[in-house]
């Protein structure tokens, strides 16, 4: 007799499905959210050259409500987003301009990490290669 609610590759090899471990779920009923002044992100690194949005001092409201079971989503900010939000935080354009600058030695900095290792990764794999060619000529 053939258990039809096996699939095809367990009834042709005699296997049988492994039994699924339950589904844990962890659920939350309330949130605590600290609200925060708006400032300059030294440790968020944008893509662009506008400087990123972050959190500055202490917090200045704490409050707890409750979990909605629907699901949200964190939209990330665009350039222009940004510039409003450090405009209104009393950010001045020669703020932002020095923040962009001090950005762009950032992004270049890690530009050039990378590239260097990069071309070390390259030499390397040279180096192994031209090591497994001359033991493999040796070998012959």
């Amino acid at each position: 007799m053939i258990d039809a609610t096996l699939p095809v590759a367990a009834r042709r090899t005699g296997l049988k499905r492994k039994a699924s471990a339950p589904l844990k779920r962890v659920q939350f009923s309330v949130v605590t959210e600290y609200i925060f002044q708006v400032g300059c992100a030294a440790t968020a690194i944008p893509h662009d050259s506008v400087p990123g949005v972050g959190l500055e001092g202490p917090a200045i409201r704490v409050e707890t409500t409750p979990v909605s079971d629907k699901r949200s989503q964190l939209m990330m900010y665009t350039h222009r987003d940004r510039v409003g939000l450090l405009r209104r935080a009393g950010y001045s354009i020669a703020d932002m301009n020095q923040q962009s600058r001090d950005l762009q030695a950032i992004q270049k900095s890690r530009m050039e990490t990378v590239n260097e290792y990069i071309k070390e990764r390259r030499e390397a794999i040279a180096l192994q290669t031209r090591a497994q060619m001359d033991l493999a000529r040796l070998l012959s």
